[in-house]
C-alpha cells in the first residue's frame, strides 16, 4: 500500500511540475501571440510522461492551441488526473545601481491564458498491479520459509514438549518414577533432566509419606479404640446421670410430699384456729405461724422451680390473658408486705401498654412477685414503684418493660456480679437479717430468658436499686373493648408526691377519665386553688384527694357547698389508716383495687364502695354434697373434713383403701378426694377399682399430692382422674370444687374417656362426637388429620423399637396422648396407661406394649376408613 501511494504521489507531483513547464515555455509565445510554437509544444508533450491531453487557453479563455494523445475520451476525464496552471508574465522595474541586492518593491504580476493538463493512470494501475504481483510472491515465499521454520522448530522443541506433557499426565495419574529417555542437548534437555530429577523426587517423597500414613493409620487405629472406650465410659455415665436426675426428680416429689403433707395440716388448722376467736397475743401469734408457713411454702417451691430450669423441664405456655388484671391481682397480693413495712407500693401503667396480650401469665407473674418482694423486703422506708410500658410495638409482637424500683438498701458493684447465682446472697451488715434460699432472682432471670427477654440491674449501695424487666408479648387476637362509661368525663387528682400522683392518675386513666393532676405541698397556695377549683368545677366530674402524705385535711380545699354538689373520692390504701368521723363527707376508695372494680364502684354497681375484699363465706352451702375423703394422714385427713363440714357439706373419711372401698360400696358420693401417696393401695390404683366397680360412675375423683411437677399432674388427669389439687391445699379451689361439682362433671373429659377403657371398639364415636362439642364437621376434620398422621405414629414407633430408644418412645408416646384428648379412643388410651405404668420397670415388656400400639393404630386406621368413606 505504502508503494503504491508513493506511485501515485509521484505521478501528481509530475503532472504538475510538467504544467509548470509547459505555462513557463508557453509565456513569451503567448505574450508575442505565436500560437504555431506553442502548439508544436503541445504536441512534443503528448504520449510523455503519461501526458494523454494538453490545452492552452488565452485570458479570455479561447483555446489557443491542444493536443491529445492515443486512447484520449473526454468522457473518461474522471479516470485522468487534471492540472491546471497559469500562464502568467512579470514586468521589472529598474534597480538601484548603487545597491543591485535591493529588490524592486513595484512588482506587477499578470495572467496571460492557462494550461490545461490530463495524465493518464494507466501506467500507474500497471504499477499496482505489478507491486500486487510482487507482494504476493513476497508473501507466498515467506511463508514457505515459515513452514519450513516450523517443521524444523517441531522437530527440536514441540515433540519433546509433548513428550514432556505425557509424562505429566502419568505423574498426575500417580505413575511416579516415569523418567525420559531421549535426553536432547539442548535447552530443552536441561528441562527433561530438571523433570527426571523431579520426579524421581516425586516417588521418594510419596514412599516416605506412604510410610507415615500407615504409621499414622496405627495410631489412629489405637485412638478410635481409645475413643470407643472412652464413649462406653461416657454412655455410662450418661446413664448414671440420667438416673441420677431421675432419681434427684423423685427424690424432690418424695420430699415435697414429706414436707408438704405437715405444711398442709399446719396451715389449714392455724386458719381453723384464728377463725376460733383468739386473743390478740394468740391472733400475733397464729398469724407468725401463718407467714412462716408460707414462707417454707415458697422455699419448696423455689426449690423446685430451679430443679425444673437446670432439668429443662420448664414450659412455656402461651395463651391471651389481661395483662393489667394480673399486674393489680400482684400488686394486691404483695400489698400487706408493704403495708406491714409502712412503705409505699405503687403501680403505673402507660397509657399505651397493651391490656390484652398474649403469653405465660403464670410465670410473668412468678418473675414479678420476686422481684416486687425482694424490693419490699430490702426497703424499710420510702416506696417501692412498679413502672410498666411499652417499649417496642411490631407487627406480631409486643415488646413490654416493667421497672421496679425501690428505695432500699441498693447493692454494690461488686456484689452485681453474684447477684443472679444460685443459692448466692450478698453477705453484708445491712442485709444479715434478710433470709432466703437466694434462687428467687436466679429462677426470675432464667425464666426471663426462656421468654425471650432479659433482667437487667441498676443499684448503687443506698441509693435502693432498679429492676428492669423487658418480655416480648405476642399481639392478642381479641382485643379488650372499653365499655367504661366514663369515657368522656374528667377527674380533678389532688397528691402529695409525684409517685403517688403518677399512679392515681394511671389508675383513673384505666378507669376511663380524662385525668387532670395537682401536686400539693407546703408552699401551694390552697386560696389560689380553690379559686381555680371553683372556675373549671362544670368541667369536672369527679374530684380525687390521695390522703397518703397529706399535709391538709380535704376541708381545707373544698368548701361544704363543694362537697354536697360534687362527687369528691378520697383515696389511701386501707380505711383502717384512717379516722372515717374526720372524712364522713366524702366517699372513701382503696387504692388496692382493680380498675374494674373501681368503675362498678363509681357506676353504683359495686356490692361493697370500700374497695375490700368480702370474706370467704362460711355458711351452709345452698348445695351440700356428700364427699368421700381418703387421706393416711390423720392430721390431712381431720383438716379435709373440717373444711368440708364447715362449709356446709357432709364428709366421710377414710384412712386407707379398704375403708375407702367399703363406704363406696355403701353409698353414692357426689364429690371423692383421693390422697396418691397411700401405703399398699395408692391412690391411682383406688381410682381404677372404683372405676372398676362401677362402669357408669360419673362422680368426679379429684387426686391430692405433693408432687406439684407438671409431668404429675398430666399423669393423673391422662390416667383418669377428674382434677388435681397440690398440697399444701388452697383452700379456696377446693371450696370451688365443693360448690361448683356440676361444672366439673361437665367440663371433665378424663371421666368420659374412662367410662369407656372397657369399650371393645376401638373408636367410641359418641364420646368423639362429644369431645367435638357435638360438630359433626369438625369431628370428620379431626378424624381426617388423624388418619393422615396414623402412619407416621406407627413408623416413627417402629424405628424405635428397633433402635430400643426409650427416649424416641416417650416422645412419640406424648404425641399419642395428644391424640386421646380429643377423640375417644378407648384402647389406645388403656394401652397408653399401660406404658406409663410399666415404663420405668419393665422395659422389656414396653418395647412389647408399643407393637401392639402400632396394631391398635390399625385397627383405628381400619375403622376411621369405614366410618368415613
Amino acid at each position: 500500500n505504502s508503494s503504491i501511494d508513493q506511485a501515485k504521489q509521484l505521478l501528481r507531483s509530475k503532472g504538475e511540475i510538467i504544467a509548470k513547464q509547459i505555462a513557463s515555455a508557453s509565456e513569451f509565445y503567448l505574450f508575442s501571440g505565436n500560437n504555431e510554437q506553442i502548439q508544436h509544444l503541445l504536441d512534443q508533450s503528448i504520449d510523455r510522461d503519461n501526458i494523454i491531453y494538453s490545452a492552452v487557453y488565452n485570458q479570455q479563455g479561447e483555446l489557443i492551441a491542444k493536443a491529445t494523445g492515443k486512447g484520449y475520451s473526454s468522457e473518461q476525464s474522471s479516470s485522468y488526473f487534471y492540472y491546471r496552471q497559469a500562464i502568467q508574465t512579470q514586468s521589472l522595474g529598474s534597480s538601484d545601481v548603487f545597491e543591485p541586492e535591493k529588490e524592486v518593491q513595484n512588482e506587477s504580476m499578470r495572467v496571460l491564458g492557462w494550461v490545461h493538463l490530463y495524465i493518464s493512470k494507466h501506467k500507474l494501475q500497471q504499477s499496482e498491479i505489478d507491486i500486487f504481483t510482487e507482494g504476493v510472491i513476497f508473501f507466498l515465499i515467506m511463508l514457505l520459509v515459515a513452514i519450513i521454520l516450523s517443521a524444523i522448530i517441531s522437530q527440536r522443541i514441540t515433540r519433546p514438549v509433548f513428550s514432556l506433557l505425557d509424562h505429566l499426565k502419568k505423574i498426575e495419574q500417580g505413575d511416579l518414577g516415569q523418567v525420559i529417555k531421549d535426553i536432547k542437548n539442548n535447552e530443552i534437555g536441561e528441562v527433561q533432566r530438571g523433570f527426571n530429577s523431579m520426579s524421581q523426587a516425586l516417588l521418594a517423597n510419596r514412599m516416605q509419606l506412604d510410610q507415615k500414613i500407615a504409621t499414622a493409620t496405627d495410631e489412629l487405629r489405637g485412638a478410635i479404640t481409645d475413643l470407643e472406650y472412652k464413649n462406653r465410659e461416657l454412655a455410662i455415665a450418661r446413664d448414671q446421670a440420667q438416673n441420677a436426675n431421675q432419681v434427684k426428680s423423685q427424690f424432690l416429689a418424695n420430699i415435697s410430699h414429706e414436707i408438704r403433707t405437715p405444711i398442709n395440716g399446719i396451715k389449714g388448722f392455724i386458719n381453723l384456729l384464728s377463725r376460733s376467736g383468739l386473743n390478740p397475743d394468740q391472733k400475733r401469734y397464729a398469724d407468725i405461724i401463718s407467714q412462716s408457713t408460707r414462707d417454707l411454702t415458697s422455699i419448696i417451691n423455689e426449690l423446685l422451680d430451679f430443679s425444673k430450669i437446670e432439668s429443662g423441664m420448664i414450659q412455656i405456655i402461651e395463651n391471651e390473658f389481661d395483662l393489667y388484671e394480673l399486674l393489680e391481682s400482684t400488686r394486691d397480693s404483695l400489698f400487706s408486705a408493704s403495708f406491714e413495712k409502712n412503705i409505699d407500693l405503687h403501680l403505673s401503667i402507660y397509657s399505651d401498654t397493651p391490656q390484652m396480650v398474649s403469653g405465660d401469665q403464670f410465670r410473668l407473674k412468678q418473675i414479678l412477685i420476686n422481684l416486687i418482694g425482694n424490693a419490699i423486703k430490702f426497703t424499710d422506708k420510702g416506696y417501692v414503684s412498679i413502672t410498666v410500658l411499652l417499649q417496642d410495638e411490631g407487627q406480631n409482637h409486643n415488646l413490654i418493660k416493667f421497672k421496679i424500683e425501690d428505695t432500699g438498701i441498693g447493692i454494690s458493684e461488686q456484689d452485681k456480679s453474684s447477684l443472679f447465682q444460685a443459692f448466692k446472697q450478698i453477705e453484708s451488715e445491712a442485709n444479715r437479717r434478710y433470709s432466703g434460699t437466694g434462687l428467687g432472682l436466679v429462677i426470675s432471670k432464667n425464666l426471663a430468658r426462656l421468654m425471650g427477654g432479659d433482667i437487667q440491674l441498676q443499684s448503687e449501695p443506698g441509693s435502693g436499686s432498679l429492676f428492669t424487666l423487658t418480655l416480648p408479648f405476642k399481639i392478642a387476637k381479641s382485643s379488650y373493648t372499653d365499655s367504661s362509661p366514663f369515657n368522656d368525663n374528667t377527674a380533678m387528682i389532688y397528691s402529695f408526691n409525684v409517685q403517688c400522683q403518677n399512679e392515681i392518675q394511671s389508675l383513673y386513666n384505666r378507669v376511663g377519665y380524662i385525668t387532670e393532676t395537682q401536686i400539693i405541698d407546703e408552699e401551694t397556695d390552697i386560696q389560689q386553688l380553690q379559686t381555680r377549683l371553683m372556675q373549671n368545677i362544670n368541667y369536672i366530674d369527679l374530684i380525687v384527694f390521695d390522703l397518703r402524705h397529706s399535709c391538709i385535711h380535704p376541708d381545707e380545699l373544698f368548701d361544704e357547698q363543694l362537697t354536697i354538689h360534687s362527687r369528691i373520692i378520697i383515696m389511701h390504701y386501707d380505711i383502717s389508716v384512717i379516722d372515717p368521723q374526720k372524712y364522713s363527707a366524702y366517699e372513701f376508695i382503696s387504692i388496692i383495687n382493680t380498675c374494674n372494680n373501681i368503675r362498678h364502684i363509681l357506676s353504683g354497681q359495686a356490692e361493697h364502695e370500700d374497695g375490700v375484699a368480702k370474706q370467704v363465706n362460711l355458711i351452709p352451702a345452698h348445695n351440700p354434697a356428700q364427699v368421700l375423703i381418703v387421706d393416711d394422714n390423720p392430721i390431712n385427713l381431720t383438716l379435709a373434713c373440717e373444711l368440708t363440714r364447715l362449709w356446709g357439706h357432709t364428709p366421710f373419711a377414710a384412712g386407707n383403701a379398704d375403708e375407702a372401698m367399703a363406704q363406696f360400696d355403701q353409698q353414692q358420693f357426689d364429690l371423692i378426694l383421693l390422697d396418691i401417696q397411700m401405703p399398699e393401695i395408692d391412690g391411682i390404683e383406688l381410682m381404677q377399682m372404683m372405676r372398676e366397680k362401677r362402669p357408669d360412675l360419673t362422680t368426679p375423683i379429684i387426686a391430692i399430692t405433693a408432687n406439684v411437677m407438671d409431668s404429675e399432674r398430666r399423669r393423673l388427669i391422662q390416667l383418669g382422674f377428674n382434677e388435681y389439687l397440690a398440697k399444701p391445699i388452697d383452700e379456696q379451689k377446693l371450696k370451688d370444687l365443693l360448690d361448683n361439682r356440676e361444672i366439673v362433671d361437665s367440663s371433665s373429659v378424663s371421666q368420659t374417656v374412662d367410662s369407656s377403657d372397657h369399650n371393645d371398639q376401638s373408636i367410641d364415636f359418641e364420646l368423639s362426637l362429644k369431645l367435638s362439642a357435638n360438630n359433626e364437621e369438625l369431628l370428620m376434620d379431626m378424624f381426617h388429620l388423624l388418619r393422615q398422621g396414623i402412619p407416621e405414629y406407627q413408623q416413627q414407633l417402629q424405628q424405635a423399637i428397633e433402635a430400643k430408644s426409650l427416649g424416641k418412645l416417650a416422645y412419640i408416646i406424648h404425641k399419642l396422648q395428644g391424640v386421646i384428648c380429643y377423640t375417644g379412643l378407648p384402647r389406645l388410651k388403656q394401652l397408653l396407661s399401660n406404658y406409663e405404668a410399666i415404663k420405668h420397670s419393665d422395659i422389656d415388656n414396653t418395647f412389647q406394649l408399643c407393637a401392639d400400639i402400632i396394631k391398635e393404630l390399625d385397627n383405628i386406621d381400619e375403622s376411621l376408613n369405614a366410618y368415613i368413606f
